[in-house]
């Protein structure tokens, strides 16, 4: 009973009393912004980490593209060697006479 009796008590706006309960309100949700900050902050160090992680992958990945590519140049080079090899080849042999 006497706890019920205090709930219908009402503190005076201007008194001591009200101040802290006000003090308190604003502590406890200064509390609760704190850690959705802190938890937030959290999220974002693992965002960051996550991030950091990927363009190391793209780095990787891009070097061994170009790798590739330098492959794939090297191939060209030799292919357009032989092609001109060959031509010259041809040349020689269409201007040779026939033999009989």
């Amino acid at each position: 009973m006497a706890g019920q009796e205090g709930r219908r008590l009402e503190v005076p706006r201007n008194s001591p009393a009200a101040d802290w309960w006000a003090r308190s309100a604003i502590r406890t949700r200064c509390a609760a912004s704190t850690d959705a900050s802190v938890d937030k902050g959290g999220t974002s160090s693992e965002l960051v980490a996550d991030a950091g992680i990927t363009m190391s992958e793209i780095t990787a990945a891009s070097a061994e593209q170009f790798d590739g590519i330098g492959q794939v140049n090297a191939a060209i080079i030799q292919l357009d060697q032989m092609t001109q090899q060959n031509a010259s080849l041809a040349e020689v042999f269409r201007l040779q006479p026939e033999a009989a």
